[in-house]
């Protein structure tokens, strides 16, 4: 299954009432990384050293975001440029695994903005006894976005970044604005 990049529905995108030229510009042209500070020079590749367990986990993981179209190979004359950061494996509450790329030195170097997540405690006070709810979780949603190649260097994946959320929520804002219009109330509540 590959992902649809949001680019692709770029005239539905412009018909949004109110429609930001920041969102449009990110959805056509894709993200840009708003960077505060020049991150450091290449220091070299990070290797990360797991068991045999994990290992198989993390490249069954890889060859699913690479059949996706979330993350690319990088191109051999670039192997020894960019900014590599740990990719590893964190055990989740149900026992499972979750991988985890590490972008810790990347993020410290991006504006800071603020972002708030609404809650159900937040909102409450909008429902009414008629009201139905709907829950749609939307897997792999960060990988809609693309990042501009010429800020792919920094990442080497699609995600992890500081700012997908507030990325993402801006976007997702826009998306939403022609249900709200017809008094439809529409929250987006983290996972």
């Amino acid at each position: 299954m590959s992902l649809t990049p949001l680019s692709d529905n770029l005239a539905a995108w412009k018909l949004l009432p109110g429609v930001s030229q920041w969102v449009l510009d990110t959805v056509k042209k894709w993200y840009r990384i708003q960077f505060a500070t020049h991150p450091s020079q290449f220091q070299g590749v990070l290797p990360t050293i797991v068991g045999t367990y994990q290992t198989s986990f993390l490249q069954e993981e890889i060859l699913s975001l690479l059949r996706k179209g979330a993350i690319e190979y990088v191109p051999i004359p670039d192997l020894d440029s960019g900014f590599y950061s740990r990719y590893f494996i964190v055990p989740k509450r149900d026992r499972g695994l979750h991988p985890f790329l590490d972008l810790q030195a990347l993020n410290s170097a991006l504006r800071k903005f603020r972002l708030k997540m609404l809650t159900t405690k937040l909102i409450a006070s909008e429902f009414r006894s008629e009201d139905w709810f709907v829950a749609i979780d939307l897997n792999n949603a960060y990988f809609h976005i693309g990042i501009r190649p010429e800020h792919r260097k920094f990442l080497r994946f699609a995600f992890g970044l500081a700012l997908s959320p507030h990325t993402f929520m801006k976007c997702m804002d826009a998306a939403l604005v022609p249900l709200r219009l017809q008094g439809t109330l529409c929250a987006q509540l983290p996972g």
